[in-house]
């Protein structure tokens, strides 16, 4: 039987070479754009079975309108391919935040939008494969491309929970991560602002080989449009699917350089619990470096936000125990208050939400008067909200972007043109091991996660040739009373209830044993690895997280060599050394 599809993106590129196969294979398409006058020859060619939709993706009531013509046109909608997007290259610190939140808009909120409006008719119709076009900068995060990774590392987030959701409802899911395709996505549909010579070794490489690989890119559009058709009819199709040798190579180095990380460093991830292996306990505080390379006479001016509670406190408290400066920031400034009179000379509270932009300015300009500067950043301030995809209100799944990604994004920016000109200073953005390995209840939160992991990844590329460091921190479930400040957003759907459902009669049973991280253990963890000479990138504290994001590696590994001969197969034969 003819499937039916709804591709965004169709006019050009890979959705055009995606529309052009399923057309071609009988099959039946609602191929959208944001000027559909550019598929006329579509319709010319397919007649009835196509029709050219005007489309914008951040446009939630047009994306809601694109699927509803599908049913009313062709009676049901099977498969759905977000392909719509686009990257800017940049270096973080140039990129405006207007263009942040134009790609993160079209990028990720546009997936969001589309997938939100197909899942009801895929639920009722009890069918339906979603395809989401993330790229291999999902997995590993490019230079001058911090935005963009941003976005797409959101959809693998986004897009993992959501198999989850909706699997057990007849629903597949997709991510395909392409590599370089000879499209004009690195061409005339990118903005490159490199000119900024503190990067020219990283930004300004990227951007020279950028113009110099266009027309020149490994990948054939036309196959990876049949690998897309192949998998859109498979019983059993991967949960990701890498397009291109490219692709393969790059993953495979990311994904060994990871795991690599989290085998050195698990002795020290799995140290943050309350107990450890010994059943002994004890007070991290009191212990002296056990990392090496520690300069122990310097101290440093720390600005933590989120540090009212929880694991920020818990740093900010150790890191004025260890004698270092501390801007403490957050919204409330009561407990921030009694913590900076204990410690007058050294610590300086400082209300902040990270969402408001004249907060943000005024502490960061306030640290710097105070202190004289700002050696370490530390974005931790979150929300959290639980539900399903389908579940959750917009309103809910935007708040988190806000303070989750959007307000980390804001802050590392102010601080970085200080710590160039002084060529030191460490960014520890504070993501979780929902960041890598996602919960069937959590995908708004994984997804900002997800992004803040990508942006991360790209971010330490660019800034590590000038001096300065920045790292995350994947920290497990950790007695913080967040079992006590998260909350479900959105009335429950029945068809969730074994997904979305269970979490939320698990909540009410949640005490704070349940949690085996221990927040002391774990800010002497992330103070040793600011102190040490000792490069790191990824650090997982606490041993659930080293045990999931453990099985995730693993279930990656496997897909990735399961698809290894699919990823190979739509290059261009001979084709010209890969940009990644």
């Amino acid at each position: 039987m003819a499937q039916v599809w709804l591709i965004t993106g169709s006019a050009r590129g890979l959705g055009r070479a995606i529309a052009e196969g399923v057309l071609a294979a009988g099959d039946k398409l609602i191929a959208t754009a944001r000027n559909p006058q550019q598929l006329s020859d579509l319709v010319e060619r397919y007649g009835d079975n196509v029709r050219a939709v005007a489309l914008d993706v951040t446009d939630e009531r047009a994306a809601i309108a694109a699927v509803q013509l599908a049913v009313d046109v062709f009676g049901r909608l099977d498969v759905l391919v977000n392909n719509a997007g686009y990257g800017n290259l940049a270096a973080i610190e140039d990129t405006t935040m207007q263009d942040f939140r134009a790609q993160l808009e079209t990028n990720l909120f546009g997936v969001v939008n589309l997938t939100k409006a197909a899942i009801p008719v895929m639920r009722r119709q009890g069918a339906g494969r979603i395809l989401q076009f993330s790229s291999v900068g999902g997995r590993v995060g490019p230079i001058g491309r911090g935005a963009y990774a941003a976005a797409k590392w959101g959809v693998e987030g986004f897009s993992e929970v959501l198999a989850k959701e909706v699997g057990p409802l007849g629903i597949k899911v997709t991510i395909i991560e392409p590599g370089g395709f000879r499209t004009d996505f690195a061409g005339s549909s990118q903005t490159i602002l490199a000119e900024n010579p503190a990067y020219a070794s990283t930004v300004g490489a990227a951007a020279r080989f950028q113009r110099e690989y266009d027309g020149a890119q490994p990948g054939d559009p036309k196959k990876a449009a049949a690998a897309v058709l192949n998998i859109a009819r498979l019983d059993e199709p991967p949960m990701r699917l890498l397009l291109g040798r490219d692709a393969v190579r790059a993953a495979a180095e990311a994904e060994r350089t990871r795991a690599e990380a989290d085998r050195k460093w698990r002795s020290l991830s799995e140290s943050t619990d309350f107990i450890d292996d010994a059943g002994q306990t004890s007070n991290p505080a009191s212990q002296s470096s056990s990392t090496g390379g520690r300069a122990d006479l310097k101290s440093r001016t720390w600005l933590i936000t989120g540090a009212s509670s929880g694991l920020g406190y818990a740093l900010a408290e150790f890191v004025l125990q260890r004698g270092d400066r501390v801007v403490l920031a957050a919204r409330s400034m009561n407990s921030m208050s009694g913590l900076a009179a204990r410690y007058p000379d050294r610590a300086l509270a400082v209300g902040l939400d990270v969402t408001q932009p004249q907060q943000r300015i005024a502490a960061v300009e306030r640290a710097q008067a105070h202190f004289g500067g700002i050696d370490v950043l530390v974005n931790n301030a979150g929300i959290d909200f639980l539900g399903a995809v389908e579940e959750q209100r917009e309103e809910d799944y935007r708040a988190q972007f806000e303070v989750n990604f959007f307000g980390a994004v804001a802050m590392l920016r102010l601080v970085l043109p200080g710590m160039r000109r002084r060529r030191s200073g460490t960014i520890v953005n504070i993501s979780s091991m929902d960041g890598i390995a996602s919960l069937p209840v959590n995908g708004y939160y994984a997804s900002s996660k997800f992004a803040l992991e990508g942006i991360t990844e790209s971010l330490w590329q660019e800034i590590e040739p000038i001096g300065l460091r920045a790292f995350l921190v994947e920290p497990g479930s950790f007695r913080t009373g967040i079992e006590q400040r998260t909350r479900f957003s959105g009335e429950p759907i029945e068809a969730y209830e074994s997904t979305s459902g269970a979490f939320r009669k698990m909540m009410t049973t949640v005490s704070p044993d349940m949690f085996p991280g221990d927040p002391v253990r774990a800010a002497a963890a992330i103070y040793e690895v600011v102190a040490s000479e000792s490069p790191r990138h990824w650090v997982v504290l606490g041993s659930d997280a080293q045990r999931r994001i453990g099985a995730k590696l693993d279930m990656l590994r496997a897909e990735f060599e399961a698809g290894a001969d699919t990823a190979r197969s739509t290059d261009y034969p001979g084709s010209a050394k890969a940009i990644l």
